[in-house]
């Protein structure tokens, strides 16, 4: 018997199917017992939740418009938006910024019952602030009126745009070229200059439009992506079209 035992023994251990087969080698069984201890590999990421650094941002900018015939109104807009696993929504604030200011120009120009804009300017109070934008200041309403310049407004008639003249080498080369000795040009010149008109008076109305609450726009939630898609961009379209039923009419100035 008890070489019949060892012998049933042997063959077991030599078995692959059998469980002394494994044991006798110091490995898992593949037993129903067995199936969720050892020979399963459990990653943390599954079985760890994974804390979300999930932050509620929100950025608040303003834009102001003069008409050409003296017309002016300054309202601001907060973009709203949350920061997931590190994503920066002044990012998204910063792409979404253009597209939106330009639907705010669209507004502006509705309100003003579609008179010309003589100005158009965006107040950005972030660090990224663009080059044709105003530094706003949130704090001080002097330093955001100083900001204000022709070359950080958005748009400028070019009725307002100062005039750009020839340099002196270029005025002698087309004399000595044209037939009439230059004439022609100095006529154009002459008369594109008739057209300018003063940005002074305009520049001057939009900065005492400046104020610490001015009316608000609304409170718009921006995508993470930064990119308007189009129903974001139908979304303002219907939201600009029924504020314009409630907007208070611009200021004459």
């Amino acid at each position: 018997m008890s070489s019949k035992s060892d012998s049933d023994n042997r063959s077991n251990q030599l078995n692959p199917n059998n469980d002394a087969y494994h044991s006798s080698r110091g490995a898992y069984g593949y037993g129903d017992d067995d199936e969720d201890e050892g020979h399963v590999i459990h990653s943390p990421n599954f079985h760890h939740s994974i804390p979300q650094a999930t932050k509620y941002a929100e950025q608040t900018y303003a834009f102001g418009a003069v008409s050409m015939r003296h017309l002016v109104i300054y309202c601001s807009a907060t973009f709203t938006g949350i920061d997931r696993f590190g994503y920066r929504t002044e990012v998204s604030f910063r792409d979404c910024l253009e597209p939106f200011a330009r639907h705010v120009s669209k507004f502006f120009q509705a309100v003003f019952e579609d008179e010309e804009l003589a100005i158009f300017a965006v107040f950005d109070p972030t660090s990224s602030c663009l080059p044709w934008h105003v530094p706003m200041s949130a704090d001080d309403i002097t330093q955001t009126q100083g900001a204000l310049t022709l070359e950080r407004c958005a748009f400028v008639d070019k009725r307002l745009q100062p005039m750009t003249y020839p340099n002196q080498s270029e005025l002698a080369l087309h004399r000595s070229l044209s037939s009439d000795g230059g004439r022609s040009l100095d006529a154009r010149l002459t008369e594109k200059a008739a057209t300018k008109i003063e940005s002074t008076p305009y520049l001057a109305a939009l900065r005492e439009s400046i104020v610490p609450l001015p009316p608000s726009l609304g409170e718009f939630e921006i995508p993470q992506s930064g990119t308007l898609s189009h129903e974001d961009e139908r979304r303002l379209i219907r939201h600009f079209n029924a504020l314009k039923k409630t907007m208070p009419s611009a200021r004459v100035i």
